[in-house]
Formats: C-alpha cells, structure tokens, sequence
C-alpha cells in the first residue's frame, strides 16, 4: 500500500516537472517578446523623432541641414523609404532634380509633399507634360494650394493648354492671400491669347488688391507697361496712358516710352507720341518700332530725309521687319533713288514671305492651340530650345506610319536624333 503510494506520487511529480518547465518557457517566451517590441518600438520612436526633426529643418528652410542630416542618417539605414524620400526633397530644394526623380520613382511619391517634390524636380527640367499631370492631382487632393496652382498654370501655358490654365489661374485668383498674383497670371494668359479687353479687366482687379502693384511676381513697371498696353490695345488709349506714366516714372524704359508714344498717336496728340518715340530711341539705339514710327510720320509730311535720319541707324540690323524695310523703300522713292528702292523692295517681299508663316504660325497657336500643327508647332519649339524630353512627347503621338506628313516625320526623326529640325519655314501652311 505504502510502496503502491509512493509510485503514484513519483508519476505526480513526473508529470509535475514538464509542466512546470514549460511554463517558464513561456513566461520567458513573453517576456522575450515584450522586451524585443519595446526594443523596436524604442527604435522605432526614435527613428520617427529623427526623421521628424530632418523634415522639420527641411521644411524651415534649412535645406544644407536637412540634406546633411538625412545623408548621415541614410549611411545606417540605406533602405528605409521615408529617409529616401526626404533626400529627394532635399535635392529638389537644392536643383538637383534628376536625382530626385531616380529616387522619386523608384520608392514612390505618396503624399503631397513629396508629390509637389517631383512636379517641381519635372518642371526644372522643363518636363513640363511629366509635371502637369502630379500638379492637377495635388489641387485635386487640396484646392488652396496656392503654389501648386500656380505652378499648375505655367505647366499648362507651357503645353497650350490655355483654357485649362484660364481655370487654374481663376481658382488662384479666389485664394485668400493671392488674388493679385492669381488676376496677374490671368492677364498675361490673356494677354498672349490677344484677348486684351479681358486682360485689362484682371489687371483692374490687381489693383483693387495691390494698389501700388507691390510684392507680385512681375515689377511694377512691368505691370503698369503690360496693363497700359492691354488698355491700348482695347481702344482705350487715354486709359492707357495713365498706367504708361505711371510704368515710366519708375522706370523709363524704351519700350514702356513706345507704348506711350502708341497711345498719345491714338488720341491724335502728335507731338506728344513724337516725344515719346524720341525717349525710346534715346534709351535704345534700335528701338526699331519707335524709328518705324518716326518715320513714317516724317514722310506722312513728305519729309523723306528726315525719315532716313531716324532710320539710318538700323540699316545694317539683323533682325529687321518689313515694316521697316518698306518706309526704307517709300523714302528713296521719294528722293528719287530707284536703284536703292528696288534694293529695298526686294527685302521686303523677302521678309513679308517668312512673316506670313511666323503671323500663321502665332494665330494657329493662339485660336487652335490643341490642334494637330500647333502640337507640330509646339514640338518644334521644343527642339529647337533643345528640350528633347518635352519635344519627343509632344511629336510621338503625332506619327502615324506612312500617313505622316513628311515634315512632320522629318521633325520626328530630327528629335529622335537629337539633331537638327527642319526650319520651321518649310512647314505646309495650305495643310492648315
């Protein structure tokens, strides 16, 4: 009985000891598993505090910093994707975008921050169909984005996508803080639409905000120039020279003292445009439209040798027009002097030949911009600028095999080539 009880409590305690064992198996499982997550939340935390304070320098603007602290960071954690992404943001800050687009596309761009990153990184490179789309959807995320609309809008002027742009800048226009920057980009818009009445219209309103036309984008020179000329050129010359004088006396430009001499001719003040023209001709030695206009007044009165007087000093620029050549001709005709006229007269039928396709080329730009030739245009442009990133998109859907146009296949090849484009004269204007 004894012995019998004895082996029941030996068995017990067999059992017992297993028992026993795992349990300060688990018991030391757990806390093994405790102290490794509090060792990795610790890590973690301090990782997040100082990729915090990395994007806190960056965004303060201390960019040198934050590049400097992120690159030490990266030597001990070369893959983690948030230290990535903040050095591209630093390189964008610091114009390095190609390296920040590798590192952008590679890991990603998933908030709006580094989203912006990579527009702008495409925009310095003039990339601007690879910017465009990342800006829309970034005002699309958060419609008081005051710079990505901005930046939205030149990426679309740049493309020809001008109405989109009209709405971009229109909603720039209703932010709080940037309704004069948002009505001068609407201006310019339409000012290069040649719809100057609108123009005129957005460059009231900046005064209503900006009355001295202070702290914008443009100089207020500039602004009062491209106002008063918007005024002129939607018959409202007396309006016009009251935003002139104002460009002139902070800066008297020679092409502000054109404008001004334009709009006092339009209000039939003769003597006043003369001076004008006469101030412009005095700050530029060319000055080729003030001259044009000297001229043509002087032989309004049947003075042939004053007109030559003001146009004389141009005779040998290379970059004349046919207005000019053409009272260069009317004046020697006047004089008598056959032989220089016809010499005249040849390079003005000359020049109004490559002008017609430049004034063609600016209309179709302008009143058909999404057109098949002016994306033709458009990828010329591109070329000839040496962008060949934003030529090469522009001209690729435009090739369609054997139907192509053959200039447009030799542009095509031209680019592809990163060679030299077809002048753009040779374009088939009967086709458009």
């Amino acid at each position: 009985m004894a012995s019998s009880q004895a082996d029941s409590a030996e068995e017990a305690g067999a059992v017992e000891r297993p028992r026993r064992r795992f349990g300060r198996f688990v018991r030391l499982l757990v806390l093994g598993l405790v102290v490794a997550g509090a060792i990795a939340t610790g890590v973690s935390f301090w990782q997040d505090r100082t990729l915090n304070k990395i994007e806190q320098t960056l965004e303060q603007g201390n960019v040198a910093e934050a590049n400097r602290l992120v690159s030490v960071y990266l030597i001990t954690h070369p893959r983690n994707v948030r230290a990535q992404v903040l050095l591209a943001r630093t390189l964008v800050a610091r114009q390095q975008p190609l390296e920040a687009i590798q590192i952008l596309t590679q890991v990603g761009a998933a908030s709006t921050a580094e989203l912006h990153a990579l527009a702008r990184a495409y925009m310095m490179l003039e990339q601007w169909s690879d910017a465009e789309p990342r800006l829309a959807q970034i005002v699309a995320r958060d419609g008081t984005n005051a710079d990505a609309l901005y930046e939205l809008t030149t990426c679309r002027v740049r493309l020809g996508m001008f109405e989109q742009a009209v709405e971009s800048a229109t909603r720039l226009a209703q932010l709080p803080g940037n309704k004069a920057r948002g009505y001068v980009y609407l201006g310019t818009i339409q000012t290069d639409r040649k719809n100057f009445q609108k123009a005129a219209e957005a460059y009231a309103h900046v005064l209503q905000y900006a009355p001295e036309a202070k702290r914008l984008e443009v100089r207020p020179d500039e602004f009062f120039r491209w106002y008063g000329r918007a005024l002129l050129h939607s018959n409202r010359p007396d309006d016009a020279v009251v935003q002139l004088k104002r460009s002139v006396e902070i800066l008297p430009a020679a092409e502000t003292f054109l404008e001004l001499g334009n709009a006092y001719a339009d209000m039939g003040e003769t003597e006043h445009a003369m001076e004008a023209w006469q101030n412009a001709c005095d700050r530029d030695p060319v000055a080729q439209d003030a001259r044009q206009a000297l001229a043509n007044s002087a032989l309004q009165s049947g003075d042939a040798n004053t007109a030559l007087k003001w146009l004389q000093p141009i005779a040998a620029y290379p970059r004349l027009r046919s207005g000019t050549t053409y009272l260069f001709q009317r004046a020697y005709r006047m004089l008598g002097d056959q032989q220089a006229a016809d010499k005249w007269q040849q390079t003005t039928e000359s020049l109004r030949k490559s002008e017609q396709v430049e004034d063609t080329i600016a209309n179709i730009l302008v009143d058909d911009p999404n057109s098949y030739w002016a994306q033709v245009i458009r990828a010329h442009r591109f070329a000839a600028l040496g962008n060949w990133e934003e030529a090469e998109a522009t001209v690729r859907p435009l090739v369609h095999g054997d139907e192509t146009d053959p200039f447009v296949m030799q542009l095509a090849r031209a680019i592809g080539d990163h060679g030299e484009v077809p002048p753009i004269t040779q374009i088939p204007l009967k086709k458009f």
